[in-house]
């Protein structure tokens, strides 16, 4: 109990200093202070109290009813008599103990009164297309006290009763404001209406600071299509993954391909979600596009850095993209017709105002463009392809169904037909249901399915080719409970079956494969349950911290080998059922102060785990081989531990510009890298050719924008380390980028005329180039001292001007 007693007595004093940093002991209580409050709360007022009489306040927060909502008016009255009438209904003293006061509180026969709350649920929509707006904010100016949509537009705040204002927001939207007399619990739908598109628009971004922070917090990014549909890429349009570079922390892969590092992790540790099914291969080739099509994504969710506990299958970032619902009030489309590809949607109701659709597709003219080139035959092409359904089932469930396919393919030819070549291509699908158990508790229940393989094409006439693919079906249920506008849980479950082949050749029926060996399949059980919670206390502090349970289990048909030391080995094979199982538990903590509206700091631990490797021992974009092997009896899973710190203040008397600073300092373990002249083709052990090192890796990571204007340029730096530690030796990573810098700026130059100038330099890729030749019946024959010696610096330069034809 003593122990006890001390540890709260050193937190509140903790807590007291904190909110009164900047108030040094200056007065005593019996000096006369001046203040008026009107319908605040008791923690607010002792906060005022504080600061007024410049004293630091200390005080039991369990023995405050903290919902307790007071008014008064006081001229020149001491601060013991304030505190005396505030709690007129309590006996308190006022002792000073070193350098602060603690206030002791005793009820007396009738407590304080506390004002009964409310909540207000709901959802935010656009009012021309019905569009769910997702990272919208819904904010009181009065209490200071807001709200964000989720990733499909549902809000709930709850507020003491009352009469307030509530201000209704979104980046490129009209505000809208509402009065409204809170006596009991309220549903609504609100449509934002497309704010003016004339220049004197783009001058201002009308948002409050509070806002600002409320629906973009620390280790979380939210892209709203305005953010991101200026950049572009190499084609001069616009570019998700071009955006993407913009981010501190964030490095590409270079040109050829639009892979991207993470916080010194590897291409395999990011995972991209569309709808909330997995997509494992963002690029297309010759890294001219994404996988992404602009004009049918709603929003785009990123995490760098600190994961929330509801995901959990890579190690360094995670992409959330919601592909938009379709127009529920009328038929409309677009066309994008460009010289590298062209773009096709349509949209628009199935019963109005309750169901709708969506359709896209993307083709690219590179056969017309290159056929020069693939005159003698061959083919060079790619393909999107998105389509979403949606209903209303009453007022408080909805379906959701989106397909998403992609392709790439290139081969060469003669005679005017395939010869040999490589493809590769994504599935995803996710059928959802989302229901508003009640205004404070939201469900979202998902099965999806996502499939790609890579083929390498030996003889298409033939149909021989070696493939390699990674298939999956799972079904995932997460709620969402919002306690209040300070206390948020979410908590959910997934189940999850993977079926990978690691690479086999496929021949057509006339062809001998008993000397191709046959490389068993693998097959994975995967059970996970997680829980978070954010909690603000003290007005300007949040925790955020969650636990993720997993179960990862190899499951049959599938092999299991044990190797001897003389290099002999035995196969088990397994029919079905569990014959291997790995449990993890991936604990997460934030902690976020907020000092004053325009200043945020952050600080977080997180741990995450993955139980996929990819294995390949080439950094080309096109002939990587890419095999997904899964964690088992001889291979294990991969760890990382993230240290950060976070900085991000906004500056300008206009609030123009955002300045984020943050470092870290990361451990991963049991990363791949490869012995001499490894054989990762075709061979069945091909787990006994992998070796594992821990990888440490350091960062800095600086940006400053503006956000508002007829320029707005944006800088961003990351200095950062990655290298293996083998045999108590340091080597770089190849995915290691010490320096990348990104300077974009955005110019409007007239009512519809806009230009774009995006510079990127980066250290470059580590490769492994000889330190010499020998030469062997006269054959040359390189040689090499170490790995990665070499880095080949990477720059670019990106400019588009761009006219509007009209609005």
């Amino acid at each position: 109990m003593a122990v006890n007693n001390f540890l709260r007595t050193c937190f509140i004093s903790f807590v007291a200093f904190m909110l009164c940093h900047g108030n040094m002991l200056g007065q005593s209580p019996a000096e006369k202070i001046s203040v008026e409050f009107t319908g605040v709360t008791i923690y607010d007022a002792l906060d005022v109290i504080a600061e007024k009489g410049n004293i630091n306040l200390t005080y039991n927060t369990d023995l405050i009813p903290g919902d307790s909502i007071v008014s008064g008016s006081y001229v020149n009255t001491p601060v013991e008599d304030v505190l005396m009438d505030l709690f007129s209904n309590y006996k308190i003293s006022l002792n000073r103990v070193e350098q602060q006061y603690i206030l002791t509180i005793a009820p007396k026969s009738h407590p304080v009164k506390a004002i009964p709350k409310y909540t207000i649920s709901g959802f935010l929509r656009d009012s021309l297309s019905g569009e769910s707006l997702i990272g919208a904010t819904i904010y009181a100016p009065d209490l200071q006290k807001g709200a964000v949509t989720n990733a499909y537009g549902f809000f709930s705040l709850t507020l003491p009763a009352g009469e307030h204002t509530l201000q209704f927001g979104y980046i490129g939207y009209a505000y809208q404001t509402l009065d409204i007399d809170l006596d009991k619990d309220f549903e609504m739908r609100v449509d934002l209406s497309h704010a003016s598109t004339q220049l004197e628009q783009v001058v201002i971004r009308n948002r409050s600071l509070d806002e600002m922070f409320l629906a973009s917090p620390v280790g979380k990014m939210d892209v709203e299509m305005s953010s991101f549909e200026n950049h572009t890429g190499i084609t001069g349009e616009t570019d998700v993954v071009s955006f993407l570079q913009s981010i501190p922390g964030i490095s590409n892969f270079g040109d050829g391909s639009t892979y991207y590092y993470v916080k010194g992790g590897g291409k395999d540790q990011n995972i991209i979600y569309i709808d909330e099914a997995p997509v494992y291969n963002p690029s297309h080739m010759l890294g001219l596009t994404s996988t992404f099509v602009p004009e049918v994504i709603n929003s785009i969710e990123i995490y760098s850095g600190h994961i929330p506990a509801k995901y959990g299958d890579k190690l360094s970032s995670v992409i959330d993209v919601y592909i938009k619902d379709g127009n529920r009030r009328q038929l409309s489309g677009n066309g994008n017709f460009g010289p590298l590809y062209s773009t096709v949607s349509l949209n628009g109701p199935i019963v109005k105002d309750k169901a709708s659709f969506l359709v896209s597709l993307r083709k690219s003219h590179l056969r017309w463009l290159l056929q020069e080139q693939f005159k003698a035959g061959g083919r060079v092409s790619f393909y999107d392809f998105n389509t979403k359904l949606n209903t209303n089932i009453g007022k408080k469930n909805k379906l959701f169904l989106n397909i998403y396919g992609g392709n790439d393919r290139i081969t060469s030819g003669s005679d005017g037909a395939e010869k040999d070549g490589i493809s590769w291509g994504n599935f995803a699908a996710s059928l959802r249901w989302n229901r508003v158990l009640n205004n404070k508790i939201y469900f979202n229940s998902t099965l999806f399915a996502s499939a790609y393989a890579y083929n390498f094409y030996i003889s298409v006439p033939d149909n021989v080719y070696w493939q390699s693919t990674i298939n999956n079906v799972g079904s995932k249920f997460d709620f969402t409970w919002y306690i209040s506008p300070k206390n948020k849980i979410q908590f959910g479950s997934k189940f999850h079956n993977y079926n990978m082949n690691p690479g086999n050749i496929f021949f057509n029926d006339t062809v001998d494969r008993s000397f191709i060996p046959d490389i068993y399949e693998n097959n994975i059980l995967e059970i996970a349950l997680y829980a978070q919670h954010k909690y603000t206390f003290a007005e300007n502090w949040t925790l955020d911290y969650g636990l993720r349970l997993i179960s990862w289990n190899n499951t049959g048909p599938g092999a299991a080998y044990t190797y001897a030391d003389d290099g002999s080995y035995t196969t088990e094979y397994f029919e079905e059922g569990i014959f291997h199982s790995l449990p993890g538990l991936d604990p997460r903590i934030r902690l976020l102060y907020q000092p004053m509206p325009r200043i945020s700091f952050g600080v977080g631990y997180s741990r995450t785990s993955q139980y996929i490797h990819l294995v390949s021992n080439s950094i080309s974009p096109l002939t990587s081989m890419e095999v997904w092997l899964p964690a088992g009896p001889n291979v294990p899973a991969q760890k990382s531990d993230l240290f950060s710190l976070e900085y991000d203040h906004i500056l300008g008397g206009n609030r123009a510009y955002n300045l984020s600073v943050g470092t870290y300092m990361r451990k991963l373990e049991n990363q791949v890298y490869y012995g001499n002249h490894p054989n990762l083709f075709l061979n069945p052990l091909l787990e006994s050719e992998l070796n594992f090192s821990p990888v440490y890796a350091y960062g800095l990571e600086i940006a400053v924008e503006r956000t508002s204007g007829r320029v707005q340029p944006k800088i961003s730096y990351t200095l950062s380390k990655a290298h293996f530690i083998i045999n108590e030796r340091h080597f770089s990573t190849p995915y290691d980028r010490r320096h990348n810098l990104n300077l974009y700026t955005w110019f409007k130059l007239a009512e519809r005329l806009e230009f774009t100038f995006n510079f990127t330099y980066n250290s470059g890729a580590n490769l492994t180039v000889p330190n010499g030749f020998y030469e062997v019946n006269g054959t040359q024959i390189p040689f090499y001292r170490q790995r990665f010696n070499y880095q080949h610096p990477y720059h670019r330069l990106d400019i588009a001007l761009s006219f509007q034809l009209n609005k």
